[in-house]
């Protein structure tokens, strides 16, 4: 039976893994494992990071094993939502669903940055316009798939009326949803310092849904401010699409909800915070700024019952054709595609080789890329010249092989980086990697012709740089 193991690095990924989990689970093809780290609570701008085990069994109902060790495990996929790489190595194939429609400028931008995600075996985004983005820094496959978390939203499963009364809110009114991202420079709760009733009227009904990782002081304050105003409900629940069912608005700033709740087709209204261009990663070229006019936009908080009046009363354009770029699938079956494109991964024999020359560090090597490496041994004491003489014929099927010595301590990533190198420079077909004084490559240029030397010590530090997102010159 193939083994799925999803890397639970925050607790909100658990609302991006549940349909999919629940997909392999009601269709029986497959164990589902389930890694995270110790949980750490948000503080002091520092995000929340692993997941509570209680929270976990909380939110997926269906069958799973924890698991301590993964190598032990021993996955053939392993689904990760964000760019995690470093903590899987070695565990199967690399399936990275992303977790959003925007990033921040840290995963669907055109910079440096993109290279990373070469890692992956499999990108699955949810819109064709990320697909255009990355596919420019990375080679490996990229398949647009929709949102598995929003599944339910297109499937016709849910209802208005059942979703309103659970959440105790008045059926006659117009229904606003409040989803504030957690960057101080980008958030609308970095300036909100009025009653969110003084903004919005008592006419409307309030969902106040905070990003997973906003510090515990705003969900402890927000949560005790619905329980004692009416018609007003704090979502703790990492799966939006009820939200956004129910919602006829939404009331956001810089963050993915935006354009995943465009797929619905209802209303926007966007804060402009005075300290956006002081975010890190701000670039006015990145997709949350290029497409940021699909709604009414405000600097000034006072201004949103205006916009809510005109909003209903003289909407803006229909912004489907935007919408369609980000979210391409409203079908309900984004987690079906996603599983079914990680089989194809298990099926397609697509290894590339590596020759490991030497005698260090064997054990470390096979374990991190014997899942996505065929890795051949150089036994001690042969003449390098008849191994390769008696190899050369097999060695023909593999596009790629990396010579290594196991005696030169690589960068973890360094094989896989090097792969995708090799795929965006068409001439470069064989690597040695060895080092220079060995003699080694004029042994290989004997039996194997196409041969591109690129010394240890020139590709391992500036790939590792390159690949990480930054440039630095070495000599």
């Amino acid at each position: 039976m193939i083994k799925y193991l999803f890397f639970v690095e925050r607790e909100f990924h658990i609302s991006l893994f549940e349909n999919i989990i629940n997909y392999i689970s009601e269709n029986n093809i497959g164990e589902i494992g389930i890694l995270t780290l110790p949980f750490r609570k948000s503080k002091n701008g520092y995000a929340s990071i692993g997941c509570r085990k209680d929270f976990l069994k909380k939110h997926i109902p269906e069958e799973f094993t924890f698991i301590e060790n993964p190598y032990i495990y021993n996955p053939d996929v392993t689904f990760i939502a964000d760019s995690s790489y470093e903590k899987v190595e070695g565990l199967g194939e690399i399936v990275n669903i992303g977790h959003g429609t925007i990033s921040k400028g840290s995963f669907y931008t055109s910079g440096h940055l993109s290279f990373r995600e070469n890692y992956a075996n499999l990108l699955a985004v949810p819109g064709i316009i990320h697909k255009q983005i990355l596919e420019k820094k990375v080679s490996v496959p990229i398949e647009v798939v929709g949102i598995p978390k929003l599944d339910h939203l297109f499937d016709n499963s849910l209802n208005k009326q059942t979703i309103l009364k659970k959440m105790k809110l008045n059926f006659e009114n117009k229904t606003v949803l409040f989803a504030p991202t957690f960057n101080k420079e980008l958030s609308i709760l970095t300036f909100l310092d009025l009653d969110l009733r003084e903004i919005i009227p008592e006419y409307f009904n309030i969902i106040i849904k905070l990003h997973g990782v906003v510090e515990d002081k705003y969900k402890d304050y927000f949560k005790k401010y619905a329980e004692v105003n009416p018609n007003i409900f704090y979502s703790e629940n990492y799966n939006i699409s009820e939200s956004f069912y129910v919602s006829d608005v939404l009331i956001s700033d810089v963050s993915s909800v935006i354009y995943e709740f465009l797929s619905t087709g209802k209303p926007v209204l966007l804060f402009d915070s005075p300290l956006q261009k002081e975010f890190k990663n701000y670039n006015n070229n990145d997709l949350e700024y290029v497409f940021r006019d699909v709604g009414f936009r405000f600097k000034n908080i006072r201004n949103i019952p205006e916009l809510l009046f005109r909003t209903f009363t003289s909407p803006l354009k229909d912004y489907h054709e935007i919408s369609q770029k980000f979210v391409s699938f409203y079908d309900g079956k984004s987690a079906k595609r996603v599983v079914e494109k990680s089989l194809e991964l298990i099926n397609e024999d697509n290894k590339n080789l590596i020759i490991l020359n030497g005698t260090n560090n064997l054990d470390y090597f096979k374990a991190k890329y014997e899942n996505n490496f065929k890795i051949v041994i150089l036994e001690r004491g042969k003449s390098f010249n008849k191994f390769l003489s008696e190899k050369r014929e097999s060695f023909k099927k593999f596009p790629y092989i990396i010579f290594m010595d196991s005696h030169f301590n690589y960068s973890p990533l360094f094989p896989t980086l090097l792969i995708q190198h090799l795929r965006q420079n068409k001439n470069a077909k064989i690597v040695c990697s060895l080092n220079r004084k060995s003699g080694s490559t004029q042994n290989i240029e004997k039996y194997i012709s196409e041969v591109k030397e690129i010394s240890n010590g020139r590709i391992g530090a500036p790939l590792t740089y390159l690949y990480s997102g930054k440039e630095v010159n070495i000599d």
